[in-house]
């Protein structure tokens, strides 16, 4: 799904540099590693207990976690970017309840960033009519088009903007 993309293209973006600094190859301020886990539907596993067995492991000092959020308002429909020290709760904002990626659940501390990709229909309601009508409206509208989520045509050039603007923001702070 291109809108939870974000997380991949940032990687495909970034100035890796662990294994440089391994073979003496370069000299960096800051070791950087990435990888993009997928969901769990396609690894059966929680991002949270990946990401807890490499910090374990590699001991980095911080883990950096992008993930697309679920908008309230579409006028933040990929047009904001949240940074967070607390971690983040993947699939919350859809109702996909996963294991939350903290520094009490890794090990480590963890700075979130995360974009709102996707809205769902009664936010949109709520936007354009208000909290009354969305009370009315629910009443009288199918539960699976109440549970949807949905995202502007332009996604994917949304995404590739805006991984790009993330990966470069995190090269520039740990490589200049």
């Amino acid at each position: 799904m291109t809108a939870d993309s974000l997380g991949p293209k940032v990687v495909n973006n970034l100035y890796i540099t662990r294994h440089l600094q391994k073979e003496g190859i370069g000299n960096y301020q800051f070791e950087l590693s990435a990888i993009a886990p997928g969901v769990m539907a396609q690894t059966g596993i929680e991002t949270s207990e990946i990401l807890e067995s490499l910090a374990d492991r590699i001991k980095p000092d911080v883990v950096i976690v992008i993930d697309a959020l679920a908008a309230r308002s579409y006028s933040r429909l990929n047009k904001t970017i949240q940074i967070s020290d607390t971690g983040i709760a993947p699939g919350s904002g859809v109702g996909n309840h996963r294991n939350e990626i903290t520094q009490h659940t890794i090990g480590v501390p963890v700075l979130a960033i995360g974009v709102p990709t996707v809205i769902s229909v009664p936010a949109i309601i709520h936007d354009v009519f208000g909290e009354k009508s969305l009370e009315n409206v629910s009443e009288n509208i199918d539960e699976e088009f109440i549970s949807m989520h949905v995202t502007p045509k332009n996604i994917d050039e949304s995404m590739k903007r805006i991984s790009y603007t993330i990966s470069e923001g995190i090269n520039h702070l740990l490589h200049n």
